[in-house]
C-alpha cells in the first residue's frame, strides 16, 4: 500500500510500460473497459477517461441497424463490433469473427419477417 495516497494498486515503475502496452492492445480489440482499468492503475485518467468515451460510443453504434439487401439486416456484433448481415433464418446468430452468439431484437426480427412460433 502507497504510504501517501493509500493505493493497493501500485506498479512497478518498470513495468510501467508494459502495462501501457497491454491497455493499448485492448484499445485496438475494441475492450475499452479494461484497458480504462489499466490506465487508472497507471494514473492515466486521460487515457482511461477517452476509453470510456469510445465504450459507450461502440454500445450506442451497437443499436444502429443499416438497412441491407431485401430480406436481409446487417447488424453489429455486440462483442466485438463486426458486422454481420442477418437474415429471418433465427432468432439468434453467431459472429464469425468472436464466436460471440447473440440474439437478434424482436424488431429486427419483425422487419425480416421472421414468424417466432415456426
Amino acid at each position: 500500500m502507497c504510504p501517501y495516497c493509500r493505493s493497493k494498486n501500485l506498479i512497478a515503475e518498470e513495468d510501467a510500460p508494459q502495462e501501457i502496452k497491454k491497455a493499448e492492445q485492448l484499445v485496438k480489440a475494441g475492450r475499452y473497459e479494461e484497458a480504462a482499468l489499466r490506465y487508472e492503475a497507471l494514473d492515466l485518467w486521460d487515457n482511461a477517461r477517452d476509453c470510456r468515451r469510445l465504450a459507450k460510443k461502440k454500445h450506442v453504434g451497437a443499436t444502429n441497424l443499416e438497412a441491407g439487401k431485401i430480406g436481409a439486416v446487417t447488424m453489429v456484433c455486440p462483442h466485438c463490433g463486426e458486422s454481420k448481415s442477418v437474415t429471418a433464418k433465427s432468432a439468434e446468430e453467431t459472429c464469425s469473427r468472436c464466436g460471440t452468439t447473440f440474439r437478434v431484437p424482436k424488431r429486427v426480427l419483425d422487419l425480416l419477417g421472421f414468424d417466432q412460433k415456426a
